[in-house]
């Protein structure tokens, strides 16, 4: 017969591997440890645990503090994984329950809990993130033109990624995921890996919050960051018309691949659902279609979408958005539907967030986590100091008595024709 008593747990008597969790909640934690074990247990169990229940629970404590055999553990730029098996407690959500009391025995936040089969796993945040400097990372990756870092491996491994292997990408991520970080560090090593006369990029943020700090004095810039639907509407329209134009020329010349000469023209979209609700239903519907004709159709041309969201949501990530995105680069998320939308299944709310990521590449059914370099404001101010300046003269004020218009001088932005000074004069075109 089973006889289950309440017992002061300060005063219970542990054995074997567990008298050593006793001791560290007594010398590291004392009273306020035990009322919190005693808080914990209580929610676990309400029905009450018996001894060897009890001792099971310190013993797993004891073991992830200090790794011993049959336990093993991984360590990843943001993580430290322990891998162990308990085979006395087999309900996931308790072990979850206890994880405050394992977090504060090992120093470590717990972020996360899995089992499969008596196999258990716990995840912590390391104590000091590994943060990895954009800088160190640029130089470490040695890129190639066209070629972006993206982040570093699980291994240690520098991940680039070439824009003209990069089919039009969906990247998702919540407030505080590093959604921000990884446009910057896209945007930057591309800038510094290739000349301008090679690269140029369309930026879209109706929510004027990251993207509007890049400038026309960054000659990759094709023209103004665009923070309204409408103007987003109208360079949108003219690089379709470019696209069509570019399509004409390798027809002409016998070719279905995208010659060198051609300028890559990379498109971002850092909120995707602002620049559609934000705009009237028949302008949303327009830009929505022209964006869907870029994806499928741009890359071949040397066209290439990079569409962002911090709240996927079926209205604004429909299946036609999800279907011409097939390169994926998700971040956590709010919740597992955001999730399912994002990279076509749950798991990126367990994500860590400040960088933490996952990426499917379009040709690959395998997803990699990674961790995305900070850039730092700083960083980006001396990039921008190093990168080309325009080759035009901004200070001169005489206006063209007609101004060319706005069709014809992105027109000659993205074909390379000779550009006047009257052309780029006030180039907020649409403001």
């Amino acid at each position: 017969m089973k006889i289950i008593n309440e017992t002061n747990l300060q005063d219970f008597e542990f054995w074997g591997y567990a008298k050593a969790t006793a001791k560290r909640i007594d010398e590291e934690l004392g009273a306020s440890g035990w009322e919190l074990l005693d808080a914990i247990l209580t929610d676990a169990y309400p029905e009450g645990i018996d001894e060897t229940e009890l001792n099971d629970i310190a013993q797993a404590v004891s073991d992830l503090g200090a790794p011993c055999t049959g336990v093993s553990y991984d360590v990843t730029p943001n993580t430290i994984i322990y891998h162990f098996n308990l085979l006395s407690i087999k309900d996931l959500p308790k072990i979850k329950k206890i994880a405050g009391l394992l977090s504060a025995v090992v120093h470590e936040q717990v972020e996360q809990a899995t089992s499969n089969k008596g196999h258990f796993a716990l995840v912590f945040l390391r104590s000091e993130r590994a943060t990895i400097d954009f800088t160190q990372a640029y130089f470490s990756a040695h890129l190639k033109p066209l070629e972006a870092i993206i982040g570093v491996d699980n291994n240690g491994q520098y991940i680039k990624l070439s824009v003209d292997n990069m089919v039009s990408a969906l990247c998702v991520g919540t407030s505080g995921s590093g959604k921000s970080t990884f446009l910057h560090t896209f945007i930057n090593s591309l800038c510094c890996s290739t000349s301008v006369d090679k690269l140029g990029f369309v930026l879209v943020d109706c929510k004027r919050s990251e993207l509007v700090r890049y400038d026309l004095k960054n000659a990759h810039l094709l023209c103004k960051t665009c923070t309204t639907p409408k103007t987003a509407n109208g360079y949108l329209r003219s690089i379709v018309n470019i696209m069509q134009d570019r399509y004409k020329q390798m027809e002409q010349r016998g070719i279905n691949t995208c010659p060198d000469d051609f300028k890559r023209i990379v498109i971002i979209v850092d909120e995707l659902a602002e620049l559609m609700l934000s705009a009237d239903k028949t302008e949303a519907q327009d830009t929505k279609t022209m964006l869907i004709r870029l994806c499928q159709l741009g890359r071949a041309c040397g066209i290439h979408c990079l569409l962002c969201t911090q709240s996927p949501r079926v209205a604004v990530v429909d299946g036609m958005i999800q279907t011409n995105t097939p390169t994926k680069f998700a971040l956590r998320t709010s919740n597992a539907r955001e999730s399912v939308i994002a990279i076509g299944h749950g798991g990126c709310e367990n994500l860590l967030g400040r960088g933490d990521m996952l990426y499917k590449p379009a040709d690959d059914v395998r997803e990699i986590r990674l961790q995305v370099p900070y850039i730092s404001a700083e960083t980006i101010t001396t990039i921008y100091k190093k990168l080309p300046p325009r080759k035009w003269d901004e200070t001169k004020k005489d206006l063209p008595k007609k101004k060319p218009t706005l069709s014809e001088r992105v027109k000659a932005f993205f074909l390379d024709k000779p550009i006047t000074t009257q052309d780029c004069i006030d180039y907020d075109l649409m403001d």
